[in-house]
């Protein structure tokens, strides 16, 4: 996968515009997570394909929504590093990682295609793979800032220096 998805957006842009679809702009969101369906990219990226299909179902409408990386992302996960209580040399590690990031600033890191059709929603999406390991450092971040948060507030008040007892 190209690390910046830009000309794959540009792409896909021209081709609604030449099969004459209708494009909103926006997120598909759907509640009912169960009606949604996913375009096997592993199996071929290929989106025309996808708008062949929407084509001979008598799709006119596609949502586009497209994603540009800004680096305040990493900023603000390097900052709940820093606060967090995590070990120094998992944490050192962890931010080195998250710093690295930053250059992908401005980068095209996720473009997204979607139609409906008979209650369904049928989605198209493609993220460049540095976008998909950011995305698990910052799960993992959570994950880790989650325990360590509830573990310190399980614990209850701090001793002060020998002169509290919880007696």
């Amino acid at each position: 996968m190209q690390a910046n998805l830009k000309t794959l957006r540009d792409q896909i842009e021209a081709s609604l515009a030449e099969r004459d679809f209708t494009v909103f702009r926006g997120l598909a969101n759907p509640f009912d997570k169960s009606s949604v369906v996913f375009w096997d990219t592993d199996a071929t990226q290929d989106y025309n394909a996808y708008l062949d299909v929407a084509s001979k179902l008598g799709i006119k409408l596609i949502t586009l929504n497209a994603r540009e990386f800004d680096s305040q992302t990493v900023t603000d996960a390097i900052e709940r590093l820093s606060e967090s209580s995590i070990p120094f040399e998992d944490r050192r590690t962890m931010e080195r990682d998250l710093k690295k990031m930053k250059s992908y600033h401005g980068f095209t890191c996720h473009v997204e295609m979607t139609f409906d059709y008979q209650n369904r929603v049928y989605i198209f999406m493609c993220r460049a793979d540095w976008f998909n390991m950011l995305m698990e450092q910052l799960d993992e971040l959570e994950e880790l800032t989650m325990d360590f948060d509830d573990d310190d507030e399980d614990e209850g008040p701090e001793p002060m220096g020998g002169y509290f007892s919880r007696n």
